[in-house]
């Protein structure tokens, strides 16, 4: 009698190319702006990133301090990914501030609001990092009215 032997085994999702990234990294700059956009920004990760503000920042600078509602994020594929929001305002004519706010285990394959708010905003940056395989993202500030540089 012949002896059959079964092997069952997890798999990790499929790494993706250079050209699917890019494809996807096309397609996100091709969509429609928010109504209330301010800006955008992308950007690729990989594992080297793996703490949470690792990763490399994109920013976007205003010609004049805008009002921030909120930052729409997205990342390609499965998984999640973390971002930082680094948010530069003047609350004072003399006075310049940045602070951080982080956002862990964002589902990637989705849209995902951030509550990210700020009056007088100069500046502002986005971070993707926790990445356990080379992916792409993409970030939008959305506020008042479109004052970027």
């Amino acid at each position: 009698m012949p002896l059959v032997l079964t092997l069952a085994a997890c798999s990790t999702p499929e790494r993706a190319t250079p050209e699917e990234l890019q494809t996807w990294l096309d397609d996100r700059e091709r969509r429609p702006a928010a109504a209330n956009s301010l800006g955008s920004g992308s950007g690729l990760t990989s594992p080297v990133d793996a703490g949470v503000g690792r990763g490399s920042t994109v920013s976007l600078t205003f010609l004049s301090p805008t009002s921030v509602d909120g930052v729409r994020v997205s990342c390609f594929g499965e998984g999640t990914l973390d971002f930082a929001v680094h948010v530069t305002s003047e609350p004072e004519s003399d006075t310049v501030q940045t602070e951080i706010q982080t956002f862990e285990d964002q589902r990637c394959g989705q849209d995902s609001d951030l509550p990210v708010a700020g009056d007088n905003v100069t500046a502002i940056g986005f971070t993707a990092s926790g990445s356990s395989r080379e992916g792409a993202w993409s970030a939008e500030a959305l506020g008042a009215a479109s004052a970027m540089s």
